[in-house]
């Protein structure tokens, strides 16, 4: 009779499903750091790695994190081949504020910005200057599947032969509202690297990353090799680079042998082609994409997107003076198609006025200063061009929000309808 006691008490046991877990990690953690809380932080993005389970979430707050730290001995091992290797049913969400803030769990990817950084020594300079040591690719995505989710972060510094940002080998994971920024590579796909997989990318940024070896197959940005319907959705690609002298020179996109679907993307601005393949070696299937040059014709729009300010004052594309959404007037504008995903890489609805944009943020009207949000300052912005009209020289365009001749209260209606949008995710 016991035994029959304990056979049930087991089988009940193992019928009970794992309950997931939220997994909170901030460089800043106090306490005991065992996860548990934002109080009780793991200071260490490995450290939430090494026990999150199936279904399990990682809440990352703002601050920079590197993928050196050996779990076992706590310490940071300056080893170029750690890597964040994400992990199927497993989210890992950035942009938290974390501990210390009103709401630790207030998110906005922009403002709370979190860094996976391959910068181990934290000396990396504009140019690609001190990147010796850094590692070989931030992030891996090999061997997952689309339950793998990695959202809201920035991921920069990484430095190796391919995927120095990203490298997906037979891994299929789903990649949202993320920067991948000075990352360099001397092969190919500086940013992300796909070999074969069919990884989802929506709502990302991809800007100043370079290739630099003299090589054959390159893709400053992305590079794709015998990739099955990979998606790139709602990007944008601005000032990659690929500085060597062989094959076709795709500063951007390139594909070998891939079938890859490219929807509602900016490329625009990188070295020599955008996008580029060889007939008979794979497939492109685009929808409403603007590039500047391209192998590929049909169905790109070679419109200037007017980008604000692509590279900013520094000169360098992936700096924080950059604003890479689009001005009053752009070609993206309402010119997109569907609504996947639902919101923009800053967080706001993607449907705006039932329409949808091309790139990676929607275009907020009322938003004069070009920022995430409608608030005060563009209210004084209006105020200056109250009553003006086409001519004067307080006229601003981008406060004629109804697009007559005269800046009156109808406008005023109108941005009073965006007031306060734009608080972030």
């Amino acid at each position: 009779m016991i035994r029959k006691v304990l056979i049930v008490g087991l089988l009940f046991v193992v019928a009970i499903p794992c309950t997931a877990v939220i997994i909170y990690v901030d460089d800043d953690g106090h306490g005991v750091n065992d996860g548990s809380s934002w109080v009780d932080a793991f200071v260490e993005l490995q450290s939430a790695l090494d026990v999150a389970t199936s279904n399990d979430e990682i809440f990352v707050a703002q601050g920079t994190y590197k993928p050196d730290y050996d779990v076992a001995t706590d310490t940071h091992t300056r080893d170029r081949s750690s890597t964040f290797q994400l992990l199927n049913d497993v989210k890992i969400l950035g942009g938290f504020a974390g501990y210390g803030h009103t709401n630790p769990n207030s998110r906005a990817i922009e403002r709370f910005k979190t860094v996976l950084s391959g910068d181990l020594s934290g000396d990396d300079e504009p140019g690609f200057l001190n990147v010796s040591e850094n590692v070989s690719s931030v992030v891996t995505g090999s061997g997952v599947n689309n339950t793998a989710i990695l959202h809201g972060f920035i991921i920069t510094g990484g430095r190796g032969s391919f995927g120095g940002g990203m490298k997906n080998i037979n891994g299929s994971p789903k990649i949202s509202n993320c920067r991948f920024i000075a990352n360099s590579v001397s092969t190919k796909g500086s940013g992300m690297y796909n070999l074969f997989g069919a990884p989802k990318v929506f709502n990302c940024i991809f800007a100043g990353n370079n290739v630099f070896g003299d090589m054959y197959e390159a893709g400053g940005a992305i590079c794709y090799v015998e990739c099955n319907w990979p998606e790139l959705r709602h990007c944008t690609i601005v000032g990659n680079s690929y500085t060597g002298t062989q094959g076709l020179k795709a500063g951007a996109v390139r594909n070998i042998a891939s079938f890859i679907y490219i929807d509602n993307c900016i490329i625009w601005g990188n070295d020599d082609y955008d996008i580029a393949y060889e007939p008979g070696s794979g497939w492109f299937y685009i929808n409403r994409t603007i590039a500047d040059k391209s192998t590929l014709f049909a169905s790109i729009i070679f419109e200037d997107p007017l980008l604000v300010n692509a590279i900013g004052a520094d000169g360098y594309y992936g700096t924080d003076d950059d604003n890479l959404r689009v001005m009053p007037g752009s070609p993206c504008i309402d010119n997109g198609t569907g609504a996947k995903p639902l919101i923009d890489f800053a967080g706001n609805p993607r449907k705006i006025n039932g329409k949808v944009d091309i790139g990676a943020y929607e275009f907020l009207p009322g938003n004069f200063d070009f920022d995430n949000d409608v608030d005060e300052h563009d209210l004084y912005i209006m105020v200056a061009t109250w009553l003006s009209f086409e001519g004067s020289s307080n006229w601003n365009p981008s406060c004629n929000l109804n697009g007559d001749s005269t800046i009156d209260v109808v406008d005023l209606a109108m941005f009073g309808e965006y007031w306060l949008t734009g608080v972030g995710l």
